[in-house]
């Protein structure tokens, strides 16, 4: 819910109001700053808080608190240029907290079929409340630009208060055996990565086609002065698009947002009565 009313906060901020004829570098900068999180957490900071007992439990709580004082400093710099490096930090935390949430659950379960429901669950509940949070963000919108992170401030800390509460475990007691390593390279794994690693590709390349599509393109002719004018006016009359393409209606951006969470909804709902007939690798091909 609070990463939904961050989001809905940067979208009415600075962060995307980038011309979008000039932002296709800027936009391969931001995929790779994307990765670059995952790039660090995973392979250094991963095995040592693993083994640590409560290591994780530490790390979600953290990435949390993190994220509500991050978010506090967005809304003071809601407009401003410090938004942009609070807005990365934001989402190294994200990313962070994702790693360290994915490691718990295992130890919460007793079987791999209640790994998968619960996974189900959580996506369930991501994809619901997401929702919810998008709507607090956007009546928080209504008040200022500055209130969706600072109701996102308030919904971290709360969630750092369920967070303290978790069952603290060790992930792994011991450094990762020879065996353990030989097992994260079988070709089930290797190739279960590979298309995941295709499909987000895939659904993050449509993300941003979209995003400057409904932006709308070139501004368009400058009016400014006699000249100027007379000559769109002209451009005008001949038919010729001057003023630059169009942005989306809002409903657009609305269909495209209902349709990822219903999509989600769906997927949280069949793939724990697929996992009892089918396998991980089958579900991924399909």
């Amino acid at each position: 819910m609070c990463d939904a009313m961050v989001a809905v906060a940067l979208a009415g901020s600075i962060f995307f109001s980038i011309d979008p004829s000039a932002a296709r570098w800027r936009v391969a900068l931001y995929l790779v700053l994307t990765i670059a999180p995952f790039a660090v957490v995973t392979p250094l900071i991963g095995p040592a808080v693993d083994r640590i007992r409560g290591g994780r439990r530490l790390m979600i709580v953290f990435t949390v608190m993190g994220r509500a004082v991050l978010a506090y400093l967005m809304s003071v710099h809601i407009d401003g240029l410090l938004l942009f490096p609070e807005a990365f930090g934001f989402l190294v935390l994200q990313k962070g907290y994702s790693v360290a949430k994915s490691a718990v659950v295992p130890e919460l379960v007793r079987t791999e079929g209640e790994l998968v429901e619960a996974n189900s669950k959580l996506a369930l509940l991501s994809a619901v409340s997401s929702m919810i949070g998008a709507g607090i963000g956007g009546l928080a919108l209504l008040v200022g630009h500055e209130w969706p992170p600072r109701v996102a401030c308030v919904g971290f800390v709360v969630t750092a208060l369920f967070a303290i509460g978790l069952k603290a475990v060790t992930v792994a007691e011991e450094p990762l055996a020879a065996g353990e390593r030989a097992d994260l390279r079988r070709h089930g794994i290797l190739y279960g990565a590979v298309a995941i690693a295709m499909l987000r590709a895939t659904v993050g390349f449509v993300s941003f086609l979209l995003a400057f599509a409904f932006r709308g393109g070139e501004e368009g002719v400058a009016l400014e002065g006699v000249g100027r004018a007379g000559g769109a006016a002209v451009g005008l009359a001949r038919g010729e698009n001057v003023f630059g393409p169009p942005g989306a209606p809002a409903w657009h951006f609305g269909a495209v947002l209902a349709g990822a969470g219903l999509g989600a909804l769906v997927g949280a709902v069949v793939a724990p009565r697929l996992r009892r007939r089918v396998t991980e690798e089958q579900i991924i091909s399909g």
